[in-house]
């Protein structure tokens, strides 16, 4: 093999390392982009009342839970419903999912379900977050909940 296509071997290699892992920094970038729209404050909103056919109010238990494996179960980004964990998610063991729940005029999706020892517990509902000090500080509320679907 002679001098020249020994430059152009390794040449070839640098080029080909090179893109490999400029293709891998933009992996990560997106990936980070990714997990910043997940984290960020993801609130359904304030949707018209008129937008849902039915809706009634109850009164509940309004907790916050966050995606540690001793709130949850082994894969605690992951909701019941397979979806990605964000805020806007609350859990309830009886409505369906996809429902709507309005508490203090924030919009919620039930897309998660509450640990078996609140199996029978229909009035209660827990809020994802992603911070502790939030969910532990918000702690255990009594409040009129609105459900529409």
């Amino acid at each position: 093999m002679t001098e020249p296509q020994k430059i152009l071997i390794m040449f070839c290699f640098a080029f080909f390392l090179f893109a490999f892992l400029s293709w891998q920094i933009c992996k990560i970038y997106e990936l980070e982009a990714e997990l910043e729209t997940y984290r960020s404050p993801y609130l359904i909103g304030s949707a018209p009342h008129f937008y849902f056919e039915n809706c009634f109010e109850v009164q509940g238990i309004v907790t916050k839970y966050t995606p540690r494996i001793e709130e949850t179960d082994s894969t605690p980004f992951i909701t019941a419903t397979g979806q990605r964990v964000r805020e806007g998610i609350i859990a309830n063991n009886c409505l369906k999912f996809d429902t709507y729940v309005e508490i203090d005029g924030i919009f919620y999706s039930v897309a998660d379900r509450m640990n078996d020892r609140y199996n029978n517990c229909c009035e209660c509902f827990d809020i994802f977050s992603w911070s502790l000090d939030e969910a532990i500080n918000f702690g255990k509320q009594y409040k009129t909940i609105r459900i529409c679907y």
